[in-house]
């Protein structure tokens, strides 16, 4: 069974890039995308993805947020967090709220088609 992704970013470059990077993977079904909290929240609740793929940079913190809510009310769902500003105290931030994967969006996109694979095949991830 293919996986539903939902790619959370405020930049419309990073959503298409991102789009093109994961919908390569054959492992990856629809590929939806959001550029706000709000409307991520409401497609997350109508039908939930398999993965979120979640920048940090959303306004007002609603990434953090988002993030808490998403494993609150579906714990199955994994987040990969992307980050402009991948230092430890950040990436330990969203640990706690319930990160599944952390990745610097500049200098490690390349492993995020590795995580969804790991995703979908049921290995074991590390954070």
């Amino acid at each position: 069974m293919r996986t539903r992704i939902l790619i959370v970013d405020t930049s419309t470059l990073i959503i298409r890039r991102l789009g093109e990077l994961v919908s390569e993977s054959s492992e990856i079904g629809a590929v939806d995308m959001s550029i706000s909290h709000s409307d991520a929240s409401k497609k997350i609740r109508g039908n939930p993805p398999g993965i979120v793929l979640l920048d940090l940079a959303l306004p007002a913190n609603n990434s953090i947020k988002l993030l808490r809510e998403i494993k609150k009310e579906n714990p199955r769902i994994f987040v990969i967090v992307v980050s402009d500003t991948p230092d430890e105290r950040i990436k330990n931030q969203c640990e706690r709220a319930g990160a599944d994967y952390f990745f610097d969006k500049y200098n490690e996109f390349e492993k995020i088609p590795v995580a969804i694979r790991e995703i979908t095949s049921g290995a074991e991830y590390p954070l």
